[in-house]
């Protein structure tokens, strides 16, 4: 359970059998920017990764490590310049296959990413 998080310093404050990982900054910063988010769905796809790239989702720059403080600078301008508070999807460009999706929520999250409705040819 992550308890808190601080992109500044870079630091996760989390409790259980298991340590949070690098991802759970990421998330987090969604959560933070996105008032309305009640989940965060990261997804790893090749596939999804290279399709939204090419259809222009938004994106964070190629540029920018995950695991970073930048990368949650960038999501949270991602969300309050580009997307929306309650839901959207993103690709971390800088995060070979990292799609994100949030909204209010599992159902409604889980149904932006089946609406993508992308398939292989």
């Amino acid at each position: 359970l992550v308890r808190a998080f601080d992109p500044l310093e870079n630091t996760v404050a989390s409790f259980g059998p298991v340590q949070a990982s690098s991802e759970s900054m990421t998330h987090g910063a969604v959560y933070g920017a996105a008032n309305k988010a009640r989940c965060v769905i990261h997804i790893h796809s090749p596939f999804l990764f290279t399709s939204l790239l090419a259809e222009g989702f938004p994106r964070t720059p190629e540029s920018v490590a995950y695991g970073t403080p930048a990368l949650s600078r960038e999501v949270a301008r991602l969300i309050t310049e580009e997307l929306s508070p309650s839901e959207g999807i993103f690709v971390t460009a800088g995060h070979n296959e990292g799609v994100f999706a949030y909204g209010e929520s599992i159902a409604s999250t889980l149904n932006l990413i089946l609406s993508l409705n992308m398939t292989k040819d």
